[in-house]
């Protein structure tokens, strides 16, 4: 009899230690998601109509570091060039606009779209004007032309070629001048209407999208 009430009570402890390690290495129970199914497909949905504006954030971050890089090369041999130098503080204000521009529209700004087109609009009649007096100055002033072009005074062959070496720097800068002009109407006006066509997306993605979704992905930029 007291044989097998010390069996029962070992047999008692055992049991009570082994539900004792179950509890305290059972797996928790994940907590549930605040979001309802629906409110996942919302958010899914909202997350895959947003890649445009998203997309044109890039292209915005993309454009200030392109831009600002080479300005910044070319700092050097601007200095002593007043006209160099206005083109070096027009392109520093057009780098702080993308780049400003880059958070709000991330932050679903429509208005920020259209500053944006403007700025490439700006960008490109600076570089317009930058090439113009760059033109008149090599066609209608005295400017001293590049060593390697007034070696070539001397040779005999040139002139019966080319004709004076004024006239084939007139060419050079027309070519070089004009060429840079036409591409910056193609770069720049394309960036331009890119960015004026996503603010009436941006427009529509607000409209559309529930407001505690559009509060979540601002949240989540700001952070």
């Amino acid at each position: 009899m007291c044989r097998n009430s010390g069996l029962s009570v070992r047999l008692g402890s055992v049991a009570l230690v082994t539900y004792i390690c179950s509890m305290t290495t059972a797996t928790p129970t994940p907590n549930p998601s605040p979001l309802s199914a629906e409110q996942h497909q919302q958010l899914l949905e909202a997350n895959r109509q947003a890649r445009k504006i998203y997309a044109a954030a890039k292209v915005a971050s993309f454009n200030g570091w392109s831009i600002g890089i080479i300005a910044g090369l070319s700092v050097p041999f601007a200095l002593g060039s007043w006209p160099a130098m206005t083109l070096l503080l027009g392109l520093a204000v057009v780098v702080y606009n993308e780049f400003r521009g880059r958070k709000q529209l991330r932050l679903f700004d429509a208005a920020t779209a259209r500053m944006l087109g403007w700025n490439q609009v700006g960008l490109m009649f600076l570089l317009f004007g930058y090439c113009g007096w760059s033109w008149y100055l090599a066609h209608y002033t005295k400017a001293d032309l590049p060593a390697e072009l007034q070696q070539l005074r001397s040779a005999p062959e040139f002139a019966s070629t080319f004709g004076s070496v004024e006239g084939l720097y007139r060419l050079i800068t027309t070519l070089l001048y004009g060429g840079v002009a036409a591409a910056t109407l193609v770069f720049q006006g394309l960036n331009a209407l890119y960015y004026f066509t996503r603010a009436s997306i941006i427009r529509a993605y607000v409209a559309q999208t529930p407001a505690w979704v559009l509060e979540l992905q601002r949240t989540n930029i700001a952070a």
